[in-house]
């Protein structure tokens, strides 16, 4: 049976109810859990409006922080198959405290990245690329050509060909998006409200979790359609 979904990824998304998940959504207007809009700006003198202009890509992929980024199921894989190797994948990876967050600017984007833990969060994303690929199918040339449309140096090019994406691996920094591109003179005074309106956002988390999103077809919002928790023998250092 073919699969019911164009793409998946492996995520990890906030507990929800928690402040962290609470924030993300409410700022990106879109809850990936229940497909959904969410409520007026979270952050005060800055409208829904003007959120929604500066954050239409993350928006559509729900509030996240990527551990294997989307890709097309192999053709002889089907969704099943995806989440039994998920959940075994899963029961092998333990829990990951983290300290706390800081917003910050990652090129010209801002987003949430972690204070603490940030190597045992990359070797679990290391693990998700490699141990999953085999039910990823290969780009095509479209794909390839798409992603090639933004520089990449030719490690990153390499990692684009052999792995699907050219941020892993040593060019992997784990983060939370909350906005598209924008301009340099913006994003200083945005980091600054966002920090003050994030209050308990910003304070520990525990990866205990990694959820499967999928989009549903080509340029639809991600959709969460479900949790693996984290069920190895012990917690990891932060």
């Amino acid at each position: 049976m073919p699969s019911p979904h164009y793409r998946y990824a492996i995520y990890w998304a906030p507990t929800e109810g928690t402040p962290l998940n609470r924030f993300g959504t409410e700022w990106l207007g879109y809850d990936a859990l229940t497909g959904q809009s969410t409520g007026p700006s979270p952050v005060h003198g800055i409208t829904r409006e003007t959120i929604d202009r500066m954050t239409v890509e993350p928006r559509r992929y729900g509030f996240h922080g990527t551990l294997k980024s989307p890709f097309r199921l192999q053709a002889d894989t089907n969704e099943d198959t995806l989440f039994d190797t998920v959940e075994a994948f899963a029961a092998r990876q333990t829990v990951i405290p983290i300290d706390g967050f800081a917003i910050c600017s990652i090129g010209r984007f801002i987003a949430f990245t972690p204070v603490s833990g940030k190597r045992a969060v990359s070797a679990l994303a290391a693990a998700c690329v490699t141990e999953l690929d085999h039910l990823r199918a290969p780009l095509t040339g479209a794909e390839l050509a798409r992603r090639r449309k933004r520089p990449l140096t030719p490690h990153q090019d390499n990692l684009l060909t052999r792995w699907g994406y050219p941020y892993v691996m040593e060019e992997f920094r784990f983060h939370l998006t909350l906005t598209d591109s924008l301009a340099d003179n913006l994003r200083p005074e945005l980091t600054e409200s966002l920090e003050r309106a994030a209050g308990p956002a910003l304070g520990p988390a525990r990866i205990e979790d990694i959820s499967v999103f999928a989009e549903p077809e080509p340029g639809a919002p991600f959709r969460l359609i479900r949790r693996f928790p984290l069920t190895g023998d012990r917690v990891q250092e932060s």
